[in-house]
């Protein structure tokens, strides 16, 4: 066999190979709904198959069944809609630790903030006045 035979017949697996992943809308449908924004979703699915195909043609990899993709792109998700903030424990010793966010808030503050957050609130506007206001009042007289 000569060389250029051997090179056009690895051309031809690696050809078959990546005609043997699956499209993006089949692995979307396949997924269904996972609780995420669909472009997110989309683009995760892309970059995935477009990681295996590199991986397939240059002959880095076996072309993997359905259902390592879908798990591959489920722990991607799965990652992304964790973020990255967590609860950690304080061990320091340093009560205010800037590069643990500081220090966690009283239970009142929080629900104040809660309630804050859900709707429009007169933050600088005096409604006894109807008319702009300020945020400074606020804070001269919480002290």
């Amino acid at each position: 066999m000569n060389p250029s035979d051997s090179q056009s017949e690895i051309r031809r697996e690696s050809a078959e190979a990546l005609r043997s992943l699956p499209a993006v809308h089949h692995v979307l449908a396949e997924l269904g709904d996972v609780g995420v924004p669909r472009p997110m979703v989309v683009q995760v699915v892309r970059a995935r198959l477009d990681s295996l195909r590199r991986s397939v043609s240059d002959q880095r990899t076996p072309v993997p069944g359905l259902e390592s993709i879908l798990a591959s792109v489920r722990r991607e998700l799965g990652e992304m809609g964790r973020g990255r903030i967590q609860s950690v424990i304080n061990a320091t010793g340093i009560i205010i630790h800037t590069n643990l966010g500081r220090s966690p808030l009283a239970e009142r503050a929080v629900d104040a903030v809660s309630r804050a957050a859900r709707d429009y609130v007169n933050l600088e506007y005096d409604i006894d006045a109807g008319r702009r206001g300020q945020r400074g009042p606020y804070v001269e007289q919480a002290l």
